[in-house]
């Protein structure tokens, strides 16, 4: 018998997601404090009031199984460019093309925003990932956290 995945539904995030998908970016990177030490109001009023910001959950099984998000930068030369942020896939659903079907539906929302150009930060371990969705090395990346 053939494993059936169950059907993955995105929808934007919502204020009651909040919590939910914070505690799912932990499986990315560790927030200082943990998801308790985040004030979900103030995160979701700051997060909601920014009309460039697209975030979306991948629903399975009526739980969230992924996330992603979107920013829309206007460039001072003209055109926008897609910069993809905090992709996450829960670990029980790793493995099921959930991050690929994620990614589409993020680069889909870009070409509806009219942008030219769509750019991510990844580890390096998950570079093939995103080769194999052909997005390329074309930068060194760096941060700076404060």
């Amino acid at each position: 018998m053939l494993f059936d995945p169950p059907k993955l539904v995105f929808r934007p995030i919502t204020k009651k997601d909040t919590y939910s998908v914070c505690l799912l970016l932990e499986q990315l990177s560790e927030f200082p404090g943990g998801v308790d030490a985040i004030d979900i109001e103030d995160s979701w009023k700051n997060f909601s009031a920014n009309a460039n910001i697209y975030g979306v959950v991948g629903i399975a099984d009526d739980k969230i199984a992924c996330y992603g998000s979107v920013i829309i930068e206007y460039k001072i030369r003209g055109g926008r460019s897609g910069h993809i942020e905090d992709i996450v896939v829960d670990h029980q659903w790793r493995r099921k093309g959930f991050g690929e079907l994620l990614i589409s539906h993020l680069v889909s929302y870009c070409e509806t925003a009219g942008c030219y150009k769509v750019i991510l930060d990844c580890y390096e371990e998950t570079v093939p990932f995103y080769n194999k969705l052909h997005f390329k090395e074309t930068h060194f990346g760096m941060s700076r956290y404060l």
